[in-house]
């Protein structure tokens, strides 16, 4: 016969644990809107998994220089170019400062609204000085 222990610990190693779905749900909704946002600029669906790759396409589509892929690459000054290529980002999708936040924050839910919503992809060309 089992004891209270060995018992508790099959109902728990039989159910999946919230940290073992999470990460599984997660892909399941942000890798395809991730793919849908950086593949036609890109041309290719290594665009939306291999890392540095897609962080280089997402400058690209932001508008950003592609020596900013170091700046990324540091921390805090990471923080700030992050933002700033954020922002450019939902702007090249006729989003606003508000949208990116929820980007920021919440990509989970923000990244399929932009892909799979209205929004399309038209450059806002650079402020002449």
């Amino acid at each position: 016969s089992c004891s209270d222990a060995e018992t508790s610990t099959l109902r728990v190693g039989f159910m999946p644990r919230v940290e073992q779905i999470s990460p599984r749900m997660s892909r399941l909704f942000f890798y395809p809107a991730l793919l849908s946002l950086l593949m036609p600029p890109a041309a290719s669906a290594l665009a939306a998994i291999v890392p540095i790759y897609n962080a280089y396409v997402f400058l690209q589509i932001a508008g950003k220089p592609g020596w900013w892929l170091v700046l990324l690459l540091i921390p805090i000054v990471n923080l700030v170019v992050g933002i700033i290529a954020m922002l450019s980002f939902c702007k090249n999708f006729g989003k606003g400062g508000g949208f990116a936040a929820g980007m920021i924050f919440l990509p989970i839910i923000f990244y399929p609204i932009l892909a799979f919503g209205d929004a399309a992809y038209a450059p806002v060309a650079p402020a002449q000085a």
